[in-house]
């Protein structure tokens, strides 16, 4: 399978830096204008378009799949991860509501999460086995994967050993487009823990 992955178009709280997570709002106008833009970035030779079932990717891949004439198979696997009662709020608005889970970094460790929300770990597992249904169920196809940016990042990490200050370094724009090629062969959990665990590399 050959996979393409590319970021929803932006939303109003995208727009105002607020922690959106599984939230579902729609594209802003910028963002539908972004998701257009994206459509004519996309290459030819797209066989299958999967997309997260929240509205501002939905949206986005709708897009794109009106100019390639195909439709738009939704799989939860792929919903943007819930970071619970930081939903909604800005940096400011969290440090000061909620100034010891943000103090401890809740949101960046492996096995904890925010109040509601997910841990990293529960979305590597959904992605994971999400991809790997894909690969099963469109072997020799090439896909086009329109999500969000954490899974983006999951995602990334599931083709290549990123540590933790690697992961969160890799930053998606809206409407950005990545291209995998052919995936030969998926990171493990265990694996993808383990270089997320890892000590920092000295310079």
């Amino acid at each position: 399978m050959r996979l393409l992955f590319a970021r929803h178009g932006e939303t109003d709280w995208n727009a105002q830096r607020r922690f959106l997570g599984s939230t579902d709002l729609p594209l802003n106008a910028h963002g539908q204008t972004q998701a257009r833009a994206l459509a004519g970035r996309v290459p030819d030779g797209i066989d299958v378009i999967v997309a997260s079932p929240l509205q501002r990717a939905a949206q986005t891949a709708a897009a794109v799949a009106e100019r390639l004439a195909l439709p738009v198979a939704h799989d939860d696997a792929f919903v943007e991860r819930c970071v619970g009662v930081f939903e909604g709020l800005n940096l400011e608005e969290i440090t000061a509501r909620y100034p010891d889970e943000w103090a401890r970094k809740v949101a960046r460790q492996w096995a904890l999460a925010p109040q509601g929300g997910e841990s990293i770990e529960a979305v590597f597992a959904r992605v994971g086995e999400g991809l790997l249904r894909l690969q099963q169920q469109y072997a020799g196809q090439t896909v086009l994967l329109v999500a969000h940016a954490f899974v983006g990042r999951v995602v990334h990490a599931l083709h290549q050993p990123l540590d933790a200050e690697g992961f969160f370094a890799y930053v998606l724009d809206n409407a950005q487009l990545v291209e995998y090629g052919q995936a030969s062969g998926l990171r493990t959990l265990d694996e993808a823990r383990s270089s997320f665990l890892a000590p920092p590399q000295a310079d």
